[in-house]
């Protein structure tokens, strides 16, 4: 059931997945490549793979309303990629599962430059964001 599930959200998003060798992780480049992780547990796996549909899904406009803070968009990625998997595909997860995601977005409370790096939100709401 999982298999089939990723493999017709790779095709509906027109995603290439690619399996990692890192362990309990996944990654989304863009919005047309995941990463995904070696997991012992075929949910988790699964349920991280939705988090990344939810990065997918997330929208600008959120973004920006957040002044992209990093544990709002993480909230929100996994947000928007299980309510993807439920009203979508009918794919609802464990409580435990489920648990185990949103411990993993509050692992960014405290960290909001955890995965931007040098990157600074102001130069790009500089040029995209009217000045009215």
């Amino acid at each position: 059931m999982f298999k089939k599930f990723v493999d017709d959200t790779c095709f509906k998003f027109h995603i290439n997945l690619e399996q990692i060798e890192d362990k309990n992780c996944a990654f989304v480049i863009g919005h047309d490549h995941i990463q995904l992780g070696q997991f012992e547990d075929e949910e988790l796996k699964v349920i991280s793979f939705v988090h990344e549909i939810g990065h997918i899904l997330s929208k600008w406009s959120f973004k920006r309303a957040t002044n992209f803070n990093t544990l709002m968009i993480e909230l929100d990625a996994w947000h928007e990629g299980l309510k993807f998997a439920a009203e979508e595909c009918g794919l609802i997860f464990s409580d435990s599962a489920i648990k185990w995601a949103y411990g993993q977005a509050c692992s960014y409370a405290g960290h909001d430059e955890r995965e931007r790096m040098s990157w600074k939100p102001e130069r790009w709401l500089k040029t995209t964001v009217s000045a009215e």
